[in-house]
């Protein structure tokens, strides 16, 4: 009997580590959940600035500047593309464009890599049908802002119908 007692209570322990451990992977997932509604992933605000770029740059007149903040992700970049139906910008720089890119100007967040293909998937993509060149912080690479995972200031001016200069504002 003693035996049969001790086989009953592993067994109970057993089911009960088991559903204990269930119970904790749920409340996880629900917290995980309950706490991406309130804090929104970073990404997400990254694509949220994007979009918000995206309008102030379709609003500024000819001949006008102005500065706004930004805020990117530090695993990502924000690259200019302009209009060109090249797969790789006209200054040499080495990020490939994303096919909805091809032949318009746009912005890309990319993920931070030293790979030409960093921007080839990316799906956050603001296009510029009537805008053909970027002026930016690195023409080397297209980057427009060099700073990563806080607010920079950007300063943006619509040079003429065609080019439109974006480029960090250092803070030294």
């Amino acid at each position: 009997m003693n035996k049969e007692a001790s086989l009953k209570t592993m067994i109970m322990i057993l089911i009960g580590i088991s559903l204990g451990v269930v119970i904790l992977l749920f409340s996880l997932n629900i917290g995980n959940a309950f706490w991406g509604l309130l804090f929104p992933d970073i990404s997400e605000l990254s694509k949220t600035y994007l979009d918000d770029l995206g309008n102030e740059i379709d609003g500024l007149e000819v001949g006008k500047n102005t500065t706004t903040a930004y805020y990117i992700n530090d695993k990502f970049l924000l690259i200019a593309f302009d209009k060109n139906n090249k797969p790789i910008s006209d200054t040499g720089g080495f990020y490939v464009r994303p096919t909805s890119c091809f032949n318009v100007a746009c912005l890309v967040i990319c993920k931070d890599s030293n790979s030409e293909n960093a921007c080839k998937s990316s799906e956050e993509i603001k296009i510029f049908p009537n805008i053909e060149k970027f002026e930016v912080t690195d023409p080397i690479t297209n980057t427009i802002s060099l700073t990563k995972g806080k607010y920079v200031n950007l300063y943006l001016e619509r040079m003429n119908d065609i080019t439109f200069i974006i480029k960090e504002i250092n803070e030294n």
